[in-house]
């Protein structure tokens, strides 16, 4: 956003037709999509939650299916509702939304199905209208960060469907986002697809995942696989859609080193998380590989409103 104008960064919500993610990530898609505020105003207000709510509750982790989180699921919700009523919007606003160009989904899993499940601003014909009518902005929020062993699961709506966090599977979204793009696109058509896309970001949460803090073998091994999963399926969705990224509507952006051992809970080091993504975007290649990013996203903005779609990875 600062590369499209330095001097007055444009909102990526005025830039992107479609913003989705998970885990944290699907936290700050919402902030970015549904609540509209700029790159500075997400970083504030994600680094004031994570001061005040990835503070440890003191019960130990309890790897069963009767999950106590390890920090406070309560402290999430208070710091969610927040920066939903800082933004101006009701305690209880629903991630719904019908005036907003830009369309926000966050992934979650549904303990009663094990199911991935979107929580999604819009209507789509893939998905029942039950979620859409009655989740709120915070309720998306909390399940798509319920990360276990973490955070406890939230219930949801009349029958207290529990939902948890995509950590196994989904935390890198990306094949979740090109399905719920093709079905925007044929939604707005008539039915009808075509290749509109123009410009696809994908941004990672760095390689390798990260390290747990408690010397706990079991979720040692978990977020490892965490890690080679996100990985895998950024590779396999290269490799399946070598065309958009031959045409350069296709980015991945992740940083490579520095953040093997900074877990989501270690805000305190959040100087390492900016000196690392610093590192990252100046080499040369990535460098390049941003400024033709923000040419496919400009040239195709200035012409016509064309869908550029974002996807933020778990961490």
């Amino acid at each position: 956003m600062d590369k499209i104008n330095s001097d007055s960064p444009p909102k990526p919500c005025d830039y992107f037709d479609m913003i989705g993610g998970t885990g944290t990530g699907g936290l700050i898609a919402i902030m970015l999509g549904r609540l509209g505020m700029s790159v500075t105003e997400c970083i504030t207000a994600y680094t004031d939650l994570c001061d005040r709510a990835f503070v440890t509750s003191g019960r130990p982790i309890n790897m069963d299916q009767n999950v106590q989180g390890r920090l406070s699921s309560e402290e999430l919700e208070k710091a969610i509702k927040a920066i939903v009523t800082g933004c101006g919007l009701p305690e209880n606003e629903l991630l719904k939304d019908t005036k907003s160009a830009c369309k926000v989904f966050v992934c979650a899993f549904s303990k009663e199905t094990s199911q991935p499940v979107c929580f999604t601003s819009y209507k789509s014909p893939r998905h029942i209208g039950d979620l859409v009518d009655i989740t709120t902005i915070w309720q998306a929020c909390r399940a798509t960060c319920a990360s276990v062993p973490l955070f406890e699961p939230i219930s949801i709506g009349p029958d207290n469907e529990q939902f948890i966090d995509c950590a196994l599977g989904y935390n890198n979204p990306i094949n979740i986002m090109w399905t719920e793009f093709q079905d925007a696109v044929e939604r707005n058509n008539g039915g009808h697809r075509h290749p509109r896309l123009q410009c696809l970001v994908s941004i990672g949460s760095g390689s390798l995942g990260v390290e747990p803090v408690l010397d706990e073998n079991s979720l040692l091994a978990m977020l490892r696989r965490i890690s080679l999963q996100t990985d895998q399926t950024a590779e396999t969705f290269q490799r399946n859609n070598a065309t958009l990224r031959a045409e350069g509507r296709y980015y991945r952006f992740n940083v490579t080193h520095g953040l093997e051992r900074i877990g989501v809970e270690e805000s305190s080091r959040r100087r390492e998380v900016a000196a690392a993504a610093r590192n990252y975007i100046s080499s040369d290649t990535v460098f390049e590989m941003i400024t033709r990013c923000v040419q496919s996203l400009t040239s195709s903005f200035v012409e016509d409103r064309i869908d550029h779609v974002a996807t933020i990875q778990y961490r």
